[in-house]
């Protein structure tokens, strides 16, 4: 392995945060989740599909028999007249009392068969949608982490620039009393220190919001030190664009829920147009009908019934309700499968700028690396030649200050395709793990200042 992709390693697994006491600090797989514990979207799909097996349990009853059971008790009282005055008016009262037991077995309901398969599709489709909540939110919490240590590290590296001008501006007010320096050469040392104070300012202040973005999302208050920053996950690409347009086509999480979508209204589509079809149920029951004695009648009676048979209801007319139900399930047919085809287009532009933005890191990663050598032997020759009387403290500070931005420049870049790459496993549907802390000792900001003779 070169030394350019050992530092690559490296720097990568610091990313901001020398080492932190790994009992003390949070992991990404703990704030994972916490967030997943409490975020709303992934709360909501949870429950969506919990929804969605209740009524996937709802469909599958229509398989069983239905018992019904029911009692009745009345009072009548009647009031009787004849026609021709052959017998005299009379009123009679009696009370009655009985219970039917009926059992239905439905045999052939179509409604009830395209219902079970509609609930079916949604179950997977709310089970797909949770993943794609999942993956989302796995996005949305990685994306602050890897910046709050990238902004750390840069904050470090610019308090460290700061120590370094502030060397440097003693050093210029002495030669400015002593008369070796020109005014204006010590009031470009003193803006350089305010430039250097302002880029440490605004990383401190990234990485504090980055620390908010974090706490939002976890419900923890959460400070730097809470963040354990581990190894990077980005490695170099040898699969080429097309394997991942490939891989989004086939495993992309998103895309699978709009697969679903689509086979779920075309299960609906059929489930409207059973309304049209008859049903055949087999149809047993058991009655008992006791009527007490009556005014005009002095005894009771009582009958028992059993009876067993197939009923066959036919629909003939529902006022155009079915043919309403089917269009509208053609009109969302029709839109599922637009929504298929839109984000397809998006997912594969998603990923062409995804894989373009890792190609684009990881080259300029690999140059700002080498640049990086460079410098560091740059400057240990010129600290070399200082030594000897061959060069000043300009040069020295000249090159460290080169050495200080490649360093930040390669922290950027190789944050940059960390966050690319783990775009792209999650728009492809590819298991990322969570990387651990790197076992190499993990390299410190850069703090050398240099050293200026009074």
């Amino acid at each position: 392995m070169s030394a350019a992709v050992v530092r690559q390693a490296a720097v990568a697994a610091w990313l901001a945060c020398a080492a932190l006491p790994t009992g003390q600090a949070a992991t990404l797989a703990e704030a994972l989740d916490a967030a997943m514990a409490r975020d709303g979207q992934v709360r909501s799909a949870r429950q969506e599909l919990a929804a969605a097996r209740a009524r996937w349990d709802q469909a599958k009853g229509s398989l069983w028999p239905q018992l019904n059971l029911t009692g009745n008790a009345n009072r009548t009282r009647q009031d009787l007249s004849y026609d021709g005055g052959i017998l005299p008016d009379r009123q009679d009262q009696f009370g009655t009392r009985g219970y039917n037991l009926q059992l239905t077995q439905a045999l052939y309901r179509r409604e009830d068969i395209a219902r079970r398969q509609v609930t079916h599709l949604a179950v997977q489709q709310a089970a797909a949608q949770a993943v794609v909540a999942e993956h989302a939110l796995v996005v949305r919490v990685a994306q602050p982490w890897f910046e709050a240590c990238q902004h750390d590290h840069l904050a470090r590296a610019a308090a460290a620039d700061v120590a370094r001008q502030r060397v440097r501006l003693d050093a210029s007010t002495r030669r400015l009393r002593a008369g070796d320096l020109a005014a204006h050469e010590a009031a470009s040392v003193g803006a350089d220190l305010a430039q250097a104070q302002a880029r440490q300012i605004e990383s401190e202040a990234e990485r504090a919001q980055r620390l908010f973005m974090l706490s939002e999302l976890t419900g923890w208050t959460l400070g730097m030190a809470e963040v354990a920053c581990l190894g990077s996950p980005v490695r170099a690409d040898t699969e080429g664009l097309p394997v991942w347009l490939d891989l989004a086509g086939e495993h992309s999480p998103e895309l699978q829920a709009a697969r679903l979508a689509v086979e779920v209204a075309r299960a609906q589509v059929d489930q409207a147009g059973s309304g049209h079809s008859p049903t055949l149920d087999l149809v047993a029951s058991k009655g008992l009908a006791r009527q007490g004695p009556s005014a005009s009648l002095n005894v009771g009676s009582q009958a028992r019934t059993e009876s067993i048979g197939v009923q066959l209801s036919v629909p003939v007319f529902s006022g155009g309700a079915v043919s309403a139900r089917s269009r509208e399930a053609l009109a969302q047919l029709g839109k599922s499968e637009a929504e298929l085809d839109s984000l397809r287009a998006r997912l594969r532009q998603d990923v062409a700028g995804h894989w373009r933005s890792l190609q684009v890191a990881l080259t300029h990663g690999q140059a700002a690396t080498q640049r990086v050598e460079a410098l560091t032997a740059r400057e240990a020759a010129v600290q070399r030649l200082m030594a000897l009387g061959q060069a000043v403290d300009a040069d020295v500070f000249q090159v460290q200050q080169e050495l200080a931005m490649a360093r930040a420049e390669e922290v950027r870049l190789l944050g940059m395709a960390s966050l690319a790459q783990f775009r792209l496993k999650a728009q492809t549907g590819q298991p990322w793990a969570t990387p651990e802390p790197s076992p190499e000792p993990l390299p410190g900001p850069p703090t050398s200042a240099i050293t200026v003779q009074p």
